[in-house]
C-alpha cells in the first residue's frame, strides 16, 4: 500500500492553476513549488485526443486527428493535503501516471 496519495486536477488555464497554487502557499520566488518531500506536481498541460479522423500530409503519411480537452491538467502525489482538492477530476483512464501507478 502506497503511502502517497494520488489524484488529478484540473484548472481553466495555467493561470488559474498558479493562483490556487499561491493561495495554498506553493509559490515560492515567483515559481510553483512542483516538487518537495510532501508532494510532486507534474505540470501537464493541455491534453489531446483523437477525433476518430485522419489526415494525410504530402508525403502521403496518415495521422490522427487530434482535439484539445478543456481545462488545464495537473497530476499531483502526496502524503498529505497541499489544499488543491477543490480541482480534483474523476479519471477512468488517466493518459498521464506516476511511475508505479
Amino acid at each position: 500500500m502506497s503511502k502517497y496519495t494520488t489524484v488529478r486536477l484540473q484548472f481553466d488555464d495555467y493561470d488559474a492553476f498558479y493562483s490556487a497554487c499561491d493561495e495554498v502557499g506553493l509559490v515560492q520566488d515567483e515559481a510553483i513549488v512542483l516538487s518537495s518531500h510532501n508532494h510532486c506536481l507534474v505540470d501537464i498541460g493541455t491534453l489531446y485526443q483523437s477525433t476518430g479522423e485522419t489526415t494525410t500530409d504530402d508525403d502521403s503519411n496518415e495521422s490522427d486527428v487530434m482535439e484539445a480537452l478543456d481545462g488545464y491538467h495537473v497530476n499531483l502525489r502526496y502524503k498529505t493535503s497541499v489544499g488543491l482538492e477543490a480541482y480534483e477530476i474523476s479519471v477512468d483512464s488517466p493518459m498521464v501516471k506516476f511511475a508505479g501507478e
